[in-house]
């Protein structure tokens, strides 16, 4: 019994002095903490910034504000563009996602030829790259007409005879359309970085065999186009942020 009574003391001295922290609505910058007998007031800190922007107009404005980037250190490539509000802290941020436009992403798709009949492609162009589709290109596909004859020929020799025809494709109006062509297709699409347009260099072939055009970018051309745009990136951050702002390329 005496055991039982000294350890139900040793609890209850223990829940006596056991400081408690209490919450109370309304003091979302306030702690109160309860401990032997006292109360005693606590100022909370601002929660770490951790901001993600959709303008890169919006995301220079936060670089240039003292209060939020006291030391700013910026990053970008690949999709997004972060930034360290503080290179001695290293520990809140600012980001901004980037954000491909439709035509570039019909692009990238077009790493993988694509086969279509002539009016199929010229609705494709049309639709796919809006006013970045190449009047010229499309004017000359309209006037393509892929055409197939056929003659029949037998040849005969002692004790056997053979019977063949031989088949001939061919495009009319072929000597007008290209073998390759120019696009001009902004990267992104966030305010503010939707006037980097780049160039794209895209394969045009006509297969007489599956009456197609066939349509593919060239090798490396996206990721020059890429690398243009990360450039005009780069230049924009570095003309606009404060002065000695370290700039890179990569991921914080």
């Amino acid at each position: 019994m005496l055991a039982e009574f000294l350890q139900k003391l040793t609890e209850l001295t223990e829940r006596a002095y056991k400081p408690v922290v209490v919450k109370e609505h309304g003091l979302r910058r306030r702690m109160l903490l309860a401990a032997n007998g006292a109360v005693q007031s606590y100022d909370l800190p601002a929660p770490d910034r951790a901001h993600k922007l959709v303008g890169l107009d919006d995301l220079i404005a936060a670089i240039n504000d003292k209060a939020i980037c006291p030391a700013p250190e910026v990053y970008h490539y690949g999709a997004c563009v972060d930034v360290l509000l503080d290179r001695e802290e290293r520990d809140q941020r600012v980001s901004m996602a980037l954000r491909l436009s439709e035509r570039f992403s019909i692009l990238m798709q077009m790493r993988t030829a694509v086969g279509l009949e002539p009016k199929a492609a010229i609705r494709f162009l049309r639709q796919s790259l809006g006013d970045s589709a190449p009047v010229h290109v499309i004017t000359a596909l309209r006037q393509i007409d892929f055409t197939r004859t056929s003659a029949g020929k037998s040849h005969v020799e002692h004790g056997k005879e053979s019977l063949g025809r031989s088949v001939e494709a061919a495009v009319q109006q072929a000597d007008k359309v290209p073998e390759d062509f120019v696009v001009r297709v902004p990267v992104y699409t966030n305010p503010g970085a939707g006037a980097f347009l780049v160039e794209v260099r895209v394969m045009l072939y006509l297969d007489l065999e599956g009456q197609q055009v066939v349509l593919q970018t060239m090798p490396d051309e996206l990721e020059k186009a890429h690398q243009v745009a990360q450039a005009r990136l780069h230049e924009a951050l570095v003309a606009n942020c404060p002065k000695g702002t370290p700039v890179f390329y990569g991921q914080a």
